[in-house]
């Protein structure tokens, strides 16, 4: 099936909805750094008119005060599978319009995140980031990844160092089992020694996001009781509520650090 041409502006519009899954309007003007928001919405509409984009928006205050969000809608998909993109990779988006508010929200905040790095890069420190969907293309250097699946892998790079980043947000009602299997999954992978396997650098700092402050504290203590269970780790693990995050950016001074060693513990 053919589908309808669009300008190369609005190609790249798809390609950053496939990367951040969710995009509201003032993201997409910052990814393209593009200055006319009028543009942008002309894009936007024509997109969703022709079926590539989806578009989340209500009428109904406070909920309108809000920018419009999307997403790739069939079209979309489509066009990407033409261009390369793999079956595997897009089967998840077929769904995404009955993705829950959580879910959404995060991608959203993961979306600001990535932008906030980029932007805190200056001559002496670079900042990059991947997101999950770019950890699926088997060509990308930190592919390896993807079944641990972080939501963000994240650099820090100075002069003298590199410094990695796993972040890991947990969605709000997310089961407190699914958050003590996903930290668990982060201690096998540092078993497993993937990431010295195919990299040179230091094991990354794992970072992650609880949606309050009981949540944190509950995957604090679960984190000290795996601690238990080993000898001989040397691991970061630091955690901070969703609310700090957004308020103060991932770099800011908000994360708990649980440095995971034999003889060491820490306290709430």
């Amino acid at each position: 099936m053919t589908t309808p041409p669009i300008t190369n502006k609005q190609q790249e519009i798809l390609a950053l909805l496939y990367q951040f899954r969710f995009l509201n309007r003032l993201q997409i003007q910052a990814h393209l750094k593009h200055k006319d928001y009028k543009t942008i919405n002309l894009w936007l509409k024509d997109l969703k008119d022709k079926e590539y984009i989806g578009r989340i928006y209500s009428t109904k205050v406070p909920e309108s005060m809000k920018p419009a969000i999307y997403y790739l809608a069939l079209n979309g998909i489509r066009y990407l599978k033409t261009i390369g993109y793999q079956q595997k990779e897009l089967k998840p988006l077929y769904s995404e319009k009955e993705r829950a508010e959580n879910f959404i929200a995060k991608h959203v905040l993961l979306a600001d995140i990535w932008l906030d790095l980029q932007n805190k890069s200056n001559d002496k420190t670079m900042w990059a980031a991947a997101t999950a969907s770019d950890l699926t293309d088997p060509d990308y250097k930190y592919h390896f990844l993807a079944e641990l699946g972080p939501d963000l892998v994240f650099v820090k790079k100075t002069k003298n160092m590199n410094m990695y980043y796993l972040l890991e947000i947990f969605e709000s009602k997310l089961p407190f089992y699914s958050i003590r299997k996903k930290i668990r999954n982060y201690f096998d992978f540092y078993f497993y020694n993937a990431w010295e396997d195919n990299t040179s650098e230091d094991f990354p700092t794992l970072l992650f996001v609880c949606p309050d402050l009981s949540t944190l504290i509950s995957a604090k203590r679960y984190a000290r009781k795996l601690l238990a269970e080993y000898d001989d780790i040397d691991m970061k693990m630091q955690f901070a509520e969703n609310i700090k995050m957004q308020e103060a950016g991932v770099t800011g001074e908000i994360w708990e650090e649980v440095i995971i060693k034999a003889d060491q513990t820490d306290s709430d």
